[in-house]
């Protein structure tokens, strides 16, 4: 399982940023701390739940990393998380910021985590102007990813609320 699950992780990481040119940062990159524990995603999942952090809008890796690290520090040092929410969180600046990633439980929507992946935009979208064009396409491009390489759900089951 250690090895299918690196090998697919490397073919998305690879054809999300060569064929898509989809980036995905991460949390070395952003300088995320090791979790204090982990607990495995099953293999067959029946969600994706999209959020957004309610917090500050950032659009440059750099705004965006120390977003990451806020909020790492933030769930781990305020809330006793054992990480960060999310498996992944979109940034302003259009790239995909690495959370708890693929294959780790979250700790974003109380009794769905188990059965999802958490993914967030960074920023409050109930009064922040969202950058569409690189924000949807992010994330419509993960969630094929995700769908098709890692858990073979087909898309028409999977019910999406935005």
């Amino acid at each position: 399982m250690a090895f299918k699950t690196f090998f697919t992780l490397f073919t998305v990481l690879l054809c999300a940023n060569a064929v898509f040119g989809v980036k995905i940062i991460s949390r070395a990159t952003w300088g995320g701390r090791s979790p204090t524990s982990r607990t495995t995603l099953a293999s067959r999942l029946s969600y994706v739940i999209i959020h957004h952090t309610a917090g500050t809008y950032c659009s440059t890796q750099t705004a965006c990393s120390q977003q990451m690290r806020n909020m790492q520090s933030y769930h781990m040092d305020s809330l006793g998380w054992a990480d960060i929410g999310y498996n992944f969180l979109i940034g302003g600046d259009g790239q995909v910021y690495e959370g708890r990633g693929w294959s780790t439980v979250g700790a974003h929507a109380t009794n769905w985590n188990s059965k999802s992946i958490g993914i967030s935009f960074m920023g409050n979208y109930n009064s922040e102007r969202l950058r569409i064009e690189f924000k949807l396409f992010s994330i419509i491009l993960l969630i094929v990813l995700l769908l098709q390489t890692m858990f073979q759900l087909p898309l028409r089951s999977l019910p999406l609320r935005l």
